[in-house]
C-alpha cells in the first residue's frame, strides 16, 4: 500500500484520509469474504440529492411559448401549391392543440385516443411536420420570387427590344423624310411628287408595325405579371384578410381594383365591380345579438363566392356591412348579370341566426364597370351611387 502511495502521489491535506484496515489472512478471507465498499456506506462521503422531476407549473411557460409560436404559423402560412388556406391553418392548429394540451389529432392518432401527459405526446411527429413544411414553404417563397425576377427580365428584355426596333424604325422613316426634304429644298416639284408615296408608305408601315408590336408586348407583360398575381396572391398574410369571413379586406380591395385597372390599360379587356350593401344588420344584431349579426355578414361573403367562381374574381368586405367584388375580364352586363344571379341566390337560401331562428339575409346590389383613364375612387364611388338607388328603391 505504502508503495501504491509513492507512485500516484500523497493525498492533498483536505482530503480525508481513509481509516487503517489490517490486510487478512488467506483463511481469513476464505471463510469470511469482505463486503464491498460502495459510497453510501462510507461515512465520510455524503450522499448526491436525486434531481427532481419538473412539476406541471414548472412546464406551463415552455408550453405556452410553444402554443404562442405555433398558433402564430397557423395564421400566417406560406401556402404550398394547391393548398387551401383554411387547410394550412387547420393542420398546424391541431398539432398546437396536441403539443400543449395532448389532444389528439384525428386521422393521425388511434380513433379511441385521449388526451395525455407531456412526456407521452407525439413530439418526434411535430419535429418532423415542422422540418418538412418548413422545407416546403422556403421552396415555395423561392419560387415565387424567381417568378417574379423572370417576369421583371422579361419586362426588361420586352421594353429593349421595342427600343431597338423603334430605333431602326425611325432611322428608316428619317431616311424618307430627309429625301423629300433635299427635294424640296432643291425646288424639284417633280422629285418630290415621285418620293411621297414611297415615304408616305414606310411612314404608314412603320406606324403600323409599332403599334403591333406594343399591342403584342403589352398583351404578353399584361399575362406574365396576372399568372404571377395570381400566384403571389395564396401566399398573402392576414393584413390583406378579413378575420371573420376570409374574405378580402380594405386594403386588399384598393391593390384588386389598382391592378384590375392597370390591366385593362394593357389590355383593353374590362373590369367590372360589384357594390354590396347587406340590408338590416342592425335590426338583426338589436334583435338576436352580435353573434347573429356575424353569420349575417358571412352568410353574404359565402354567397358572393358561390356566384363569383373564377380565380380572378376578389371578394372583399371593406366596412361592417359591406362587401365588394373586382372582377377582371367583365363587362357591364355581365356585371348585371352576376348582380341578379347573386341577389336571387340570396333569397334562395335562409340562414340559422340563432337557436331556432332561421331568415332569409338580402342585400342591395350595385355594379359599375372602370373607365379608361379613372381611379379606384371614381369607379367606386360610380357603384356605391347605383347601390343607393337601389335601397331608395326598396325603401321606397
Amino acid at each position: 500500500m505504502q508503495k501504491l502511495l509513492k507512485i500516484f502521489g500523497a493525498r492533498s491535506a483536505d482530503a480525508p484520509t481513509p481509516p487503517s484496515v489490517p490486510e487478512p489472512s488467506a483463511r481469513q478471507t476464505a471463510e469470511h469474504p469482505l463486503p464491498v465498499w460502495t459510497p453510501s456506506s462510507s461515512p465520510s462521503v455524503a450522499s448526491v440529492p436525486a434531481v427532481p422531476s419538473p412539476s406541471p407549473d414548472a412546464l406551463t411557460p415552455v408550453l405556452d411559448t410553444l402554443g404562442a409560436l405555433l398558433q402564430c404559423w397557423a395564421r400566417h402560412p406560406v401556402l404550398l401549391p394547391g393548398e387551401d388556406r383554411a387547410e394550412a391553418e387547420r393542420t398546424v392548429m391541431e398539432w398546437q392543440r396536441h403539443a400543449t394540451l395532448g389532444t389528439p389529432i384525428p386521422g393521425v392518432h388511434a380513433p379511441d385516443a385521449v388526451a395525455g401527459p407531456v412526456y407521452g405526446r407525439d413530439w418526434s411527429a411535430l419535429v418532423s411536420l415542422s422540418s418538412t413544411r418548413r422545407r416546403a414553404e422556403s421552396m415555395t417563397v423561392g419560387e415565387h420570387l424567381g417568378d417574379l425576377q423572370r417576369v421583371v427580365w422579361d419586362t426588361v428584355s420586352s421594353l429593349a427590344r421595342v427600343a431597338g426596333d423603334d430605333v431602326a424604325t425611325d432611322r428608316s422613316v428619317n431616311a424618307q423624310l430627309e429625301a423629300l426634304r433635299a427635294s424640296a429644298q432643291r425646288g424639284d416639284p417633280a422629285a418630290v411628287m415621285r418620293d411621297l408615296p414611297a415615304a408616305l408608305a414606310v411612314i404608314t408601315k412603320a406606324l403600323a408595325l409599332r403599334q403591333s408590336r406594343a399591342a403584342r408586348e403589352n398583351m404578353m407583360m399584361a399575362e406574365r405579371v396576372e399568372s404571377l398575381g395570381r400566384a403571389l396572391s395564396d401566399a398573402e398574410d392576414s393584413a390583406r384578410t378579413d378575420p371573420l369571413t376570409g374574405a378580402g379586406n380594405r386594403l386588399r380591395y384598393t391593390e384588386a381594383c389598382e391592378r384590375a385597372l392597370a390591366l385593362m390599360t394593357l389590355t383593353g379587356a374590362p373590369s367590372s365591380l360589384l357594390a354590396i350593401d347587406l340590408d338590416g344588420l342592425k335590426l338583426i344584431n338589436d334583435a338576436f345579438g352580435h353573434p347573429a349579426g356575424d353569420l349575417a355578414i358571412a352568410s353574404v361573403a359565402k354567397a358572393c363566392w358561390t356566384v363569383c367562381t373564377r380565380p380572378t374574381d376578389v371578394v372583399c368586405r371593406i366596412g361592417g356591412d359591406e362587401f365588394a367584388v373586382v372582377m377582371t375580364n367583365t363587362n357591364v352586363t355581365a356585371a348585371a348579370s352576376l348582380a341578379d344571379r347573386l341577389e336571387q341566390r340570396l333569397q334562395e337560401r335562409s340562414v340559422m341566426l340563432a337557436e331556432g331562428v332561421q331568415r332569409i339575409v338580402t342585400a342591395s346590389i350595385g355594379f359599375a364597370a372602370a373607365q379608361p383613364g379613372e381611379g379606384v375612387e371614381a369607379w367606386t364611388s360610380r357603384a356605391d351611387r347605383r347601390l343607393y338607388d337601389v335601397k331608395k328603391s326598396r325603401t321606397a
